[in-house]
């Protein structure tokens, strides 16, 4: 169990470390206002989702489906951004 528990964490922290760097990558504008801008999303999006969660989502639904919803909500934004950076810069092939 234990190990699962690595692996997921793994996951987690390699899906949410890639969405910053595609989104970045998709961003329009100076590296500075880019960073600026997505890091400011960022902290709103942080402080909304806590109290939210906290607040309606936990005691609404529990923590399992949460955890569930999210991980499904990661994978989507993670799909999205990694389709919007190949669209925006496609790989050519050698």
């Amino acid at each position: 169990m234990a190990a699962v528990f690595v692996i997921l964490t793994f996951v987690a922290g390699l899906v949410g470390g890639l969405q910053f760097p595609l989104a970045a990558a998709v961003a329009a504008g100076g590296p500075g206002s880019v960073a600026a801008r997505l890091s400011a999303l960022d902290l709103c999006g942080a402080a909304l989702g806590a109290f939210s969660v906290s607040a309606f989502i936990i005691p609404t639904i529990g923590i399992e489906s949460l955890a569930v919803f999210l991980a499904g909500l990661g994978a989507i934004a993670l799909a999205g951004l990694g389709t919007a950076h190949w669209r925006k810069s496609p790989a050519t092939l050698s």
